[in-house]
């Protein structure tokens, strides 16, 4: 079998080799990867397994994205950029967060909700070295850390056609007992092509703060979420969303009860914090309500409106996850410090809800709150 290390190849390992050299190794690579497979799978039936046990996600520094165009591949850096500065370049100014972040937190989402283990929170380290002993240092105070790690990212244009672009994306999963000191789940997996046919120049891609990239990024890291799920962690597919270029409205409480609901159509000051309020993955919506508490940013409009609707249909679905209580209970507390009597509605209804007792107990503060104003 192939070792995993030569399917995955880190894009650190490209640091210092020429051009050329990057492009037949990432050819040769990609030829590679698409007709081998490796993995280790964990058995059926795992529910006691991680039972009560502790769970997180390791952190890795920003992963290095090659931005090859035709500029680039043909002059030299002194006439342009070239390309894993350029690629640092359009994830700096565009916002585009590591798919690797997503994928982590998605599955330690399902770890939580369908195996039972315990969310605990990240230590504040940056992996440097993924050998199996450094990460048991690094990690041992926990029972599992799911080690999602990206590999190779690029956009590219086809060489079939210079014109048309697309991206391209490989991740590592693994699942590491930190107890048994033991590597019990590992696999790549790599984005599907795109037909050049379908594909964007490169000015599109750019376009509306490169939301082409971080989309095909995205459709590429759901694919491998459910890759993962299927054949690593014997759990069954299940449905992603993916991004659109235009947010999708949330339903918005409101203190007239005869009115209908309105939606939130205001463009946040603060668009990082605010799509991951809003995300399907619970665990990121609970640390961005802990980082809008902790920095202040509950007054921006968008970002209070959206919080008021995730208490509303909270409410509405009865249904919280354990994993979202400490979401759930900083918006509450968030609404409170806002100072705006527009969240006095919600919060009464979660104060009679069969939402959980310390969301209910913030909520009825948060109330005591803006009844002084």
């Amino acid at each position: 079998h192939l070792s995993l290390d030569l399917l995955y190849l880190p894009s650190t390992k490209l640091k210092g080799i020429s051009m050329m050299r990057q492009i037949i190794t990432i050819l040769a690579i990609l030829l590679i990867s698409a007709c081998t497979t490796v993995q280790t799978t964990l058995e059926t039936n795992n529910e006691n397994r991680f039972a009560g046990k502790t769970i997180t996600t390791s952190t890795y520094a920003q992963p290095r994205f090659m931005a090859q165009t035709k500029k680039n591949v043909i002059f030299s850096s002194a006439i342009v950029l070239p390309p894993f500065e350029l690629g640092k370049k359009i994830l700096n100014d565009n916002q585009i967060e590591d798919p690797a972040i997503y994928i982590g937190n998605i599955l330690l989402d399902d770890f939580v909700s369908e195996l039972n283990a315990t969310l605990v929170e990240k230590p504040d380290v940056i992996v440097k070295k993924r050998k199996l002993k450094n990460m048991l240092e690094l990690y041992s105070g926990v029972d599992y850390v799911l080690d999602v790690e990206t590999g190779f990212w690029s956009l590219s244009y086809f060489p079939v056609n210079w014109g048309k672009y697309t991206t391209y994306y490989t991740v590592r999963l693994r699942l590491i007992d930190i107890n048994n000191q033991a590597i019990i789940a590992e696999s790549v997996c790599k984005g599907d092509k795109i037909s050049p046919q379908d594909s964007p120049n490169y000015t599109q891609m750019l376009a509306d703060k490169a939301f082409l990239i971080k989309q095909q990024s995205n459709i590429a890291a759901n694919k491998c979420i459910n890759e993962f799920r299927t054949t690593v962690l014997n759990l069954p597919e299940k449905p992603l969303d993916i991004i659109k270029l235009k947010k999708t409205p949330l339903k918005l409480a409101t203190s007239n009860e005869d009115s209908t609901n309105s939606q939130v159509t205001i463009a946040s000051k603060y668009p990082e914090e605010f799509l991951a309020l809003t995300s399907a993955s619970s665990i990121k919506m609970r640390e961005a309500a802990i980082a809008i508490g902790k920095d202040r940013l509950y007054n921006d409009e968008a970002i209070f409106l959206a919080t008021i609707a995730i208490l509303e249909n909270e409410i509405s679905n009865n249904t919280p996850e354990k994993i979202r209580n400490d979401g759930l209970a900083w918006c509450a507390i968030n609404l409170g410090r806002a100072g705006d009597k527009r969240a006095i509605p919600v919060l009464e209804k979660v104060k009679n809800s069969n939402l959980p007792r310390k969301v209910r107990t913030h909520a009825i503060a948060s109330l005591k709150k803006l009844s002084k104003i």
